[in-house]
């Protein structure tokens, strides 16, 4: 994918160090190492902010499509058939198997709130009638309440271990917590071998 340039990334809650990315992309934050609890907020005007858990140091094309402008958050919205609410946040997933995409995983949240679990097609797009993830391993869940919630990742084979990438928060067996913020996206990613 096309590097993501000109968006400012701070720590979540911290206006130092902060920095914009490249025209490929990356970033780099002084003195914050990647291992460090907490989010990376992602912002440009005209773009909705984007959430990161920490883990990684530089804006990939695996997560750049998350960065959405509020016409492109509709226009996602519109395929998936639901309506934004103002006040909540929305959470993308991209689940990896040992070569890409992980297919036929599927994902719930503990307590069932928003409108999700939205997986997309093998078109990239967001199919609503999809109960699994296709070969690419993404999906979205809109409307989620701000706060703290538990995600639940059952791979198609139950030998197989999930684990985020980004969070080190793991609440059990293909179980970690993930933050979400109002008004905003949030975006993880689910190793699986």
């Amino acid at each position: 994918g096309k590097g993501m340039d000109g968006f400012s990334v701070c720590v979540d809650g911290k206006t130092t160090p902060a920095c914009v990315t490249t025209s490929d992309g990356l970033f780099t934050l002084a003195g914050v190492s990647y291992l460090d609890d907490g989010m990376l907020k992602v912002t440009k005007t005209g773009y909705r902010p984007l959430y990161v858990m920490m883990g990684r140091k530089q804006v990939s094309s695996a997560f750049a499509a998350w960065v959405l402008t509020d016409a492109e958050l509709k226009a996602e919205a519109a395929l998936a058939k639901v309506s934004p609410k103002t006040g909540t946040g929305n959470l993308g997933i991209f689940i990896i198997g040992p070569s890409g995409g992980l297919k036929d995983a599927k994902v719930a949240l503990a307590k069932k709130v928003g409108d999700g679990p939205i997986y997309y097609g093998d078109n990239i797009k967001p199919d609503p009638a999809k109960t699994s993830s296709a070969k690419h391993g993404h999906l979205l869940w809109f409307n989620i309440p701000a706060g703290d919630h538990e995600l639940i990742v059952t791979p198609p084979n139950s030998a197989v271990v999930c684990k985020p990438e980004f969070a080190r928060s793991s609440t059990g067996k293909n179980r970690f917590k993930v933050t979400i913020k109002a008004d905003g996206d949030t975006y993880t990613q689910v190793i699986c071998k």
